[in-house]
C-alpha cells in the first residue's frame, strides 16, 4: 500500500479551490432577486450553499457529477470550471433550467471568449428563443426522427435552409443559429455558429438575400444646415428661434436621441 500517496490525496489544497466572495455573491442575488438552493460545481471547500454537487467524488456532497440529475426543478448556482462550460449551457437549455451561472473575465484565455459567447447566448436563448428558434428546431427535429440535443452540424445546417426556403429574413435565421450554437456542440469542440461551413452557409444566403436596411428613408440634413445659415446673428435671434437652433445642432453633432437631449447638462463647467 502506498501510503504516502494515501496521505497526499486526503490533504485539502485550498489553494487550488476558486470561490466567490461569499458577501459579493450575495449582494449580487439581492441585485438579481434569485436564491438559489443548491451549488452544483463545488466541493467542501469552496461551497457557498449547505446544499452541493461535487464535479468529483466528496464525501459531503449531495451528488456526484451535477450532470446526472435534472435541473429543470432546482434554482441553482454555479461556478463551474472552464472546459465544461458549453455542456453546461446545453444542459441548461435541455432542461429548461434557471439559475445563477458565474465565469471569471479573463479575457487574454482562449476559452474566456468561448465562455462569454456561450453566456450571452444562453441569456438570448432565455429571452427569445424558446418562443422562436427553440420550437422550429425541435419540431424539424422530430419530422426527421433527429436527436435535436446531439444532431450533426450538417443537419443543423439543413435547418437553416428549411428556414431560408419558409423566406424568414437574414436576421431570424442568423438567430436560429446562435439558437443552435447554445444547443449543440460539433465534434471538433467548436461552436456551432463558427464552425467553417455554417459560415460559409449564412454568407451566401446574405448574399443571396441581404439584409434590409434599418431604415427605410433617410432625411436630408442639408435642408436643416440650409435653414440654419440662413438665420440671422444669434445676439438678434429670439430666446425660442436660439433654443431650436442649439437643440438641433447638438443632435446633429452628438448624434444622440431626441429624449435623451433634455438630459445633456445645463450648466457651464466651471460655473
Amino acid at each position: 500500500m502506498n501510503v504516502k500517496a494515501d496521505m497526499e490525496s486526503r490533504k485539502i489544497n485550498s489553494g487550488a479551490e476558486w470561490m466567490l466572495n461569499p458577501t459579493d455573491l450575495q449582494k449580487s442575488l439581492t441585485q438579481l432577486q434569485f436564491t438559489p438552493v443548491i451549488d452544483l460545481f463545488a466541493s467542501r471547500i469552496n461551497k457557498q450553499f449547505v446544499r452541493y454537487a461535487s464535479f468529483r467524488p466528496d464525501p459531503e456532497a449531495e451528488i456526484i457529477d451535477a450532470f446526472t440529475i435534472q435541473w429543470g426543478n432546482l434554482k441553482f448556482y454555479m461556478f463551474p470550471p472552464f472546459s465544461v462550460v458549453p455542456a453546461v449551457l446545453r444542459k441548461i437549455v435541455e432542461d429548461q433550467a434557471m439559475g445563477v451561472c458565474f465565469l471569471p473575465d479573463w479575457s487574454t484565455r482562449v476559452c474566456y471568449s468561448k465562455g462569454r459567447h456561450y453566456g450571452v447566448l444562453a441569456r438570448k436563448y432565455q429571452e427569445t428563443i424558446p418562443h422562436i428558434s427553440y420550437y422550429r428546431w425541435k419540431q424539424f427535429c422530430a419530422e426527421r426522427n433527429i436527436n435535436w440535443s446531439n444532431a450533426t452540424v450538417e443537419q443543423g445546417i439543413d435547418f437553416l435552409a428549411n428556414l431560408f426556403e419558409q423566406k424568414l429574413s437574414y436576421s431570424a435565421i442568423n438567430t436560429a443559429r446562435s439558437a443552435l450554437s447554445v444547443m449543440l456542440t460539433p465534434k471538433d469542440g467548436t461552436s456551432f455558429g463558427e464552425n467553417r461551413l455554417v459560415c460559409r452557409f449564412l454568407k451566401g444566403e446574405f448574399e443571396i438575400k441581404p439584409a434590409l436596411p434599418k431604415y427605410k428613408k433617410i432625411w436630408d440634413v442639408e435642408q436643416v444646415l440650409t435653414y440654419v445659415r440662413s438665420l440671422t446673428l444669434n445676439s438678434e435671434l429670439s430666446l425660442k428661434q436660439l433654443s431650436h437652433k442649439l437643440v438641433m445642432l447638438l443632435a446633429l453633432l452628438t448624434g444622440q436621441r431626441c429624449q435623451t437631449i433634455h438630459k445633456l447638462m445645463q450648466e457651464l463647467p466651471g460655473k
